[in-house]
């Protein structure tokens, strides 16, 4: 978490700038962060990154467009000093993954206090309003909130009082239903999620969404039955797969479900590792999410690419890849190897042997 000064200097930082432009990871708890300060300080522009993240295209081709006083990075897990170097301003970058070193940049990462949150943690900490969109972001990356009981006691049909237990909040509550909700509506076209954004940026309360009070919530969440449809059909042809220790699904879509079905598979399955892996006609690459409960995957990726061209990264327990389709058996298998060979699981069992 931050420290009083650290919130302090931020806060300058945000309210001296004019024009600041956001940029912010593709899940919940990136848009999650870009909501609280942009709703705080109502002003400026934003993009989504859907990038992979060691992808600094994005950055780089949208620093010759942008005219801004300042640029802030919100949880993408790496900026690659070119990429900063391409921004002719000040660059804030706030985010929770393993640290790293960079030049000319704010940059503020719990991480190097040996603590870890939420970047929407530290987002809540500089605005200090909209308690639950706090609460969506970081009961979705995982993390169970203090304030969230000021939460259950105005909205205890979302999330019942003394809950604590993530995997039941995700999967069997309102507001497991309401993190979808916002996942869901991070996929589609570039045009398509940058219009749910600013619909997120009009929503008051939870229940304009659940339970399609206002026109915005009504759109975001008809947009989330529409995208149910197809999540669901890949979660039952999942579902079937074998339930070795070492669990890999893939599927073939335009649509990116990938960190969703791997979070919601790692639940349902009694799995150790879960890969999910998505293939698409346009692309020579293969995209992935990977999961565990007692792996450290985060380590076995760079090892897992050695000999290959790939590249991923992310948290110890959750990261996302890509590989090209011809390495992605001889990723799999070689990230399998080094899963089998680590103390204490022996019994792993790989989809390719």
């Amino acid at each position: 978490m931050l420290t009083k000064k650290q919130i302090k200097d931020i806060r300058n930082i945000l309210q001296k700038s004019k024009t600041p432009f956001y940029f912010f990871d593709g899940d919940p708890d990136g848009l999650c962060s870009f909501l609280l300060l942009m709703r705080k300080y109502q002003k400026g522009d934003f993009e989504c990154v859907l990038a992979p993240v060691s992808e600094e295209y994005p950055y780089i081709t949208k620093s010759r467009e942008i005219y801004s006083d300042l640029v802030v990075v919100l949880d993408r897990a790496n900026l690659t000093q070119k990429a900063i170097d391409s921004f002719k301003t000040e660059v804030l970058w706030i985010d929770h993954h393993p640290p790293i070193k960079r030049q000319k940049v704010h940059y503020y990462n719990p991480r190097l206090n040996k603590i870890n949150v939420p970047t929407t943690y530290m987002a809540y900490q500089i605005s200090q309003k909209d308690l639950w969109i706090a609460v969506v972001g970081t009961i979705a990356d995982y993390y169970f909130p203090s304030f969230s009981k000021k939460f259950s006691e105005k909205y205890p049909d979302i999330l019942p009082k003394n809950m604590q237990n993530i995997d039941k909040i995700l999967f069997e509550t309102k507001l497991g239903e309401l993190i979808k909700i916002f996942s869901f509506n991070l996929h589609g076209s570039e045009n398509a999620v940058r219009k749910n954004v600013e619909y997120f940026l009009s929503i008051k309360d939870p229940y304009e969404i659940l339970n399609k009070e206002s026109e915005a919530g009504e759109i975001l969440y008809r947009n989330y039955e529409k995208m149910s449809k197809k999540y669901n059909r890949l979660l039952k042809k999942a579902l079937r797969e074998e339930s070795n220790d070492f669990l890999l699904f893939t599927y073939n879509s335009q649509t990116g479900f990938s960190s969703d079905l791997s979070l919601e598979l790692l639940y349902r399955k009694n799995a150790k590792v879960v890969v999910v892996a998505k293939e698409s006609k346009n692309s020579d690459e293969i995209s992935m999410s990977l999961r565990s409960r007692e792996i450290n995957l985060h380590e076995c990726l760079n090892q897992a690419f050695k000999g290959l061209n790939g590249s991923g990264g992310g948290h110890e327990h959750a990261c996302g890849a890509n590989v090209k389709k011809k390495d992605f058996e001889p990723f799999i298998n070689q990230l399998y190897e080094l899963i089998h060979n680590l103390p204490n699981h022996s019994t792993i069992n790989s989809t390719f042997k």
